[in-house]
């Protein structure tokens, strides 16, 4: 999902490099020889993006793997991502799981997302709904659009849950609130439908706008279709 592939560069922080780079990255290394979580991480990152310093994933990697056999939970969420995209790594979706459940036993939410979505593809993990919706949930009541978002269609698909659209709508209203393209689109089928909510055509237009807007190509297409009908 675009979410996985999406999650390195989200984590990794954007750094701004003045003139004065090259010191301020001497002071990074040296930071990071020593150890620093934060600054290994850092120092990856520029790796990964090639700012200051040639691109090399190889050492975003070794860098990364680091901080995250320190049980830093980033670092492990980010070395899950590496394994599952097989950048500077060879590809591997069971050290993906390894690394993501490390982090996500620690609460880290991205790696609870990120988990659950192995185990919902069956991806490095045996294919499991129960423990897909187990850490979508963890997740989600953390905040985690993405998460609500599956969580949500979880309950209305009634996979590895039972099937409730009105907890469906629940969570899938908190994920649309934080703009996300999947959310509007299934909020906007509920309201069109009645279905966990009560019928509103003019609600699910507004729905199925917003998942247009938000580049959803369904979106777009229900979205046109309801308001030729109107």
């Amino acid at each position: 999902m675009k979410k996985i592939a999406l999650c390195i560069s989200l984590l990794l922080p954007l750094i701004a490099w003045s003139n004065t780079c090259e010191i301020q990255e001497v002071a990074l290394c040296k930071a990071a020889e020593q150890g620093n979580e934060d600054a290994l991480i850092m120092l990856g990152t520029l790796y990964y993006e090639g700012k200051g310093v040639k691109q090399d994933f190889k050492k975003t990697a070794q860098l990364i793997s680091q901080a995250a056999l320190k049980g830093n939970a980033r670092a492990q969420t980010i070395l899950g991502a590496m394994y599952y995209e097989g950048k500077g790594v060879g590809q591997d979706y069971s050290e993906a799981a390894k690394w993501y459940k490390l982090a996500a036993e620690q609460g880290y939410s991205m790696a609870q997302g990120q988990l659950a979505t192995l185990y919902y593809m069956g991806k490095g993990v045996p294919l499991d709904y129960q423990i897909a919706s187990k850490w979508f949930m963890e997740a989600a009541e953390q905040g985690d659009s993405y998460s609500q978002a599956l969580l949500g269609a979880m309950y209305y698909e009634g996979k590895g849950v039972d099937k409730d659209s009105k907890i469906a709508a629940k969570w899938l209203k908190k994920a649309s609130e934080q703009n996300n393209p999947k959310a509007h689109f299934i909020l906007g089928f509920l309201f069109l439908t009645g279905d966990g909510v009560r019928k509103n055509e003019a609600l699910a237009s507004k729905y199925f706008r917003k998942a247009c807007d938000s580049g959803l190509q369904d979106g777009c297409y229900a979205y046109s279709k309801l308001s030729k009908k109107n």
